[in-house]
């Protein structure tokens, strides 16, 4: 397992699991399941925010530490 901040821009990956903190809660009523693809859609100039697709639907900026709350299994 990874932290979704190391995906390359592009890269596609599965949610494994989101830490156990609060924001995690906020994280998962978006839609940041379990199971649900993301992908990496560029990151801002100065490292944070970063811009994920998440799902079909959903496109999210989050910065770099809320990043880290979401732990990705790299698709093959």
């Amino acid at each position: 397992m990874q932290l979704a901040t190391k995906l390359s821009i592009g890269q596609s990956a599965t949610i494994a699991r989101l830490a156990q903190t609060p924001l995690a809660l906020k994280l998962l009523e978006l839609g940041c399941l379990p199971g649900v693809h993301i992908t990496l859609l560029r990151i801002a100039p100065l490292g944070s925010p970063y811009y994920f697709k998440i799902g079909e639907h959903l496109n999210l900026a989050l910065r770099k530490n809320e990043a880290d709350e979401i732990f990705i299994t790299i698709d093959k």
